[in-house]
């Protein structure tokens, strides 16, 4: 058996799930599309039977509870929720979401490096966590599974490979059912700045935004800001500026339709509180901000 629900277990289910569409009270259906969109690590086998009962299906280890429309497929490794998939009989039984997946229960080795990385407080790369544990919307970030509770990183630029590529924006641990910030990239921004941007460089690229504030975008300031210190996207064309204040993100309008005017926001990675661009602006030129 792949890691995945197979084909004839995706029928057996469906064609189960179809026997008890009415089982389950509106109020638990709706408690159940609560929880299934907010697990976390800690989740074990246990818990989640705690918490939402017994699964409606159980059918060659995979375990299944009907939902508002479908059903939910849970997979679980040695007591630890690997994967959790939203099935739709509407959409002719195809997967239609992965609320969760785990790669794997990490080896006591690894947890036991990972207690150490966090007891040293090395959030600086994170190519030092590894690929991590878990991906789910619902955390934003990727989670790493402890020894205690779980710690979740916030990558900075996901999808570049420049030199935010491997930077962390935010860590927080999870335990004990309290989250704590232990790293915030903003707290320590002057010490991101890219290495070859120069000052100079960088109070230039400073006028040309405060000069043109959102019309930026466009392909004129675009070419007197000068070169993105990094890029991302698929699709899109995000092109990412350090500044002193944070991170300008520019999609540029010559990269969208005629009428879009493209995009601009100033990000403050992991910061408590985020300024805006506008708020930028108007420190910069009072009165002007927003325009040209």
């Amino acid at each position: 058996m792949t890691n995945s629900v197979s084909v004839a277990a995706l029928g057996v289910i469906l064609a189960l799930a179809g026997t008890v569409s009415h089982s389950a009270a509106p109020a638990v259906l709706a408690f159940r599309e609560q929880f299934f969109h907010h697990l976390t690590p800690d989740m074990d086998r246990d818990k989640i039977e705690k918490a939402v009962g017994k699964p409606d299906i159980t059918y060659r280890g995979q375990r299944a509870y009907q939902m508002q429309k479908g059903a939910v497929v849970l997979r679980f490794e040695s007591g630890q929720l690997i994967e959790c998939r939203h099935l739709d009989p509407a959409g002719g039984g195809e997967w239609q979401s992965t609320y969760y997946r785990m790669g794997g229960v990490p080896s006591r080795a690894v947890l036991v490096r990972r207690d150490a990385l966090l007891r040293q407080r090395r959030f600086d790369h994170l190519s030092r966590w590894g690929l991590g544990d878990v991906r789910a919307d619902n955390l934003g970030g990727v989670a790493y599974l402890l020894n205690a509770g779980y710690l979740v990183l916030e990558a900075m630029a996901h999808g570049s490979s420049g030199v935010f590529s491997d930077r962390i924006a935010k860590a927080t641990l999870h335990q004990h059912g309290r989250a704590t910030v232990f790293f915030r990239a903003f707290d320590r921004w002057g010490d991101l700045r890219p290495k070859g941007l120069t000052r100079r460089e960088l109070d230039r690229r400073e006028r040309v935004l405060a000069r043109y504030g959102r019309a930026v975008t466009q392909e004129t300031p675009l070419h007197e800001i000068g070169k993105a210190d990094d890029r991302m996207g698929s699709g899109l064309d995000y092109r990412l500026y350090y500044l002193r204040e944070g991170l300008l993100i520019i999609i540029p309008a010559h990269g969208l339709s005629r009428k879009d005017p493209g995009f601009a926001r100033l990000w403050q990675p992991g910061a408590l509180r985020q300024s805006s661009l506008e708020e930028w602006l108007l420190r910069k030129r009072p009165g002007r901000a927003g325009g040209k």
